[in-house]
């Protein structure tokens, strides 16, 4: 399996391979402490998996799933049109959505405005799409999280210092959509935006992870704005859905 990861890694980018000698060549074999380097209980307590190692992709790569997001973007909008025959109410009730959402499906979305992410995988014939998801809640930030803990990792510092790897922010660049997308429907006045989260929110438990990216967004935007998180309408509070 070993050999399987490496070989697919060198096609998608030769850094891979210079990664895989690298921690070779310095016995880094062990997966690194992930829960351990956590600044959060939250990140320290995460229940799902993580990768062991970094994963580098080209720039090449990264083009032709940019071309293919937007390719499916635009071929969902049209499918969604043709099976439901621009009927919102048949939209809502085979797709058990909220029927009040349903009509900005068929009144000239712009595609600038959507917010969602593709889960696919890599095959001998090239990318397959295996799911769309769309919404608000579509996740990616823990890649920030992983990013930072592998730049910190003492094993892996040399490696970073001498290759000029770059990640897109994830957590910045979803806030400043937002923000960018509330500034369009709000046209000149301070924008508000309510962030619904699951009831039970301890905001010690984010703390500066979740406040640094907001206010970096908030920046990046340069747009007057007030960003804030509840679980329902009488009781504020929640943890992030995404």
């Amino acid at each position: 399996m070993t050999d399987v990861i490496e070989k697919n890694g060198n096609d998608i980018s030769l850094l891979n391979g210079e990664f895989h000698h690298y921690v070779q060549a310095k016995g880094l074999l062990e997966r690194i402490p992930f829960r351990d380097m956590a600044t959060t209980d939250f990140m320290r307590n995460y229940e799902y998996p993580i990768n062991s190692w970094p994963f580098f992709v080209s720039p090449e790569l990264v083009a032709s799933m940019q071309e293919m997001n937007a390719n499916i973007l635009r071929m969902t909008y049209k499918a969604v049109r043709a099976v439901f025959s621009e009927d919102p109410m048949k939209m809502a009730a085979a797709m058990n959505m909220d029927p009040v959402r349903c009509p900005f499906f068929f009144n000239g979305v712009e595609f600038t405005d959507i917010c969602f992410r593709t889960d696919a995988i890599l095959t001998d014939d090239g990318l397959k799409l295996v799911e769309v998801n769309v919404g608000t809640a579509i996740g990616g930030w823990q890649i920030q999280w992983m990013d930072e803990a592998f730049r910190q990792f003492d094993g892996y510092r040399e490696f970073f210092d001498r290759n000029a790897v770059t990640c897109r922010n994830t957590p910045v660049t979803f806030f400043k959509f937002l923000i960018e997308s509330a500034a369009k429907v709000a046209r000149g006045a301070r924008v508000h935006i309510l962030v619904k989260v699951r009831a039970g929110f301890d905001a010690g438990v984010y703390g500066s992870f979740l406040q640094q990216y907001i206010a970096a967004a908030v920046r990046e935007a340069a747009i007057d704005c007030d960003i804030g998180f509840f679980a329902s309408v009488d009781a504020p509070g929640g943890a992030p859905e995404g």
